[in-house]
């Protein structure tokens, strides 16, 4: 007598490497080819990849849509490709494990089950920093003499959710053009000018002349970046 141990039941699929969001093509890394990662199929079962389950068939490839990228089975092996990013809830860099969906499996004796698709995906955070010439490495300050000016680009990177809201000493400077600056006049030393070309952010920094100025003055400039799902990104021009 042949005694076949019982097939352990299964109710959901998973990678088990997480997915990056900074992969995406908008992402600020931007490798696609770490964005697909195969989804591990325990022993003894194999997806159902018919027509009336949602999958599409191209020569030995199956494929079928999910919620932020889509499965594809082919010689055996199951992957996931992330196509979109998702909604994170927590501010920063955090981490997400999303139901992208159900697929049915069948199992070596023939029955079938439906299974969850989880998918866990790390999130995107947008960059921003102050290019600027001559800042003395020592100290980390821009030395501008009285009635000069320094001038720079802001190099931001909204990530994959998308840019929410950028600002600098909490002046939304979106609303400046490329001929039409906003200007940021809340420090002793001097103003700065920001202007806003299609997303490329350029900026001047003004120095009173010496008859408005006394003694040395330390102006301080926060630009902060801040995506669709609430992550901050900041900088300090000093």
């Amino acid at each position: 007598i042949t005694i076949t141990p019982p097939i352990p039941p299964v109710t959901e699929l998973t990678s088990s490497e997480h997915f990056n969001e900074a992969n995406l093509p908008q992402g600020t890394s931007g490798n696609s080819q770490a964005l697909t990662k195969v989804i591990d199929i325990p022993e003894h079962y194999s997806p159902v990849t018919s027509a009336s389950e949602g999958w599409t068939q191209s020569g030995s490839s199956f494929t079928k849509t999910m919620a932020n990228g889509y499965l594809r089975y082919e010689n055996g092996e199951l992957t996931f490709t992330l196509t979109s990013a998702a909604q994170h809830g927590a501010a920063g860099r955090d981490s997400l494990e999303i139901n992208a969906g159900q697929i049915k499996l069948v199992d070596i004796k023939g029955n079938p089950c439906l299974v969850d698709v989880i998918i866990p995906i790390d999130d995107d955070v947008p960059l921003v920093e102050f290019a600027v010439d001559g800042m003395d490495a020592a100290t980390g300050l821009y030395d501008v003499g009285a009635g000069n000016s320094v001038t720079g680009v802001l190099e931001l990177e909204a990530g994959a959710d998308g840019l929410a809201s950028v600002t600098i000493n909490g002046r939304d400077i979106s609303t400046g053009t490329a001929a039409r600056p906003v200007v940021i006049s809340d420090q002793e030393g001097g103003i700065l000018k920001v202007w806003n070309d299609n997303g490329t952010y350029r900026f001047a920094y003004e120095s009173k002349n010496d008859s408005q100025l006394t003694g040395l003055k330390t102006d301080r400039f926060t630009v902060k970046a801040v995506d669709n799902d609430g992550d901050e990104a900041l900088d300090v021009l000093t």
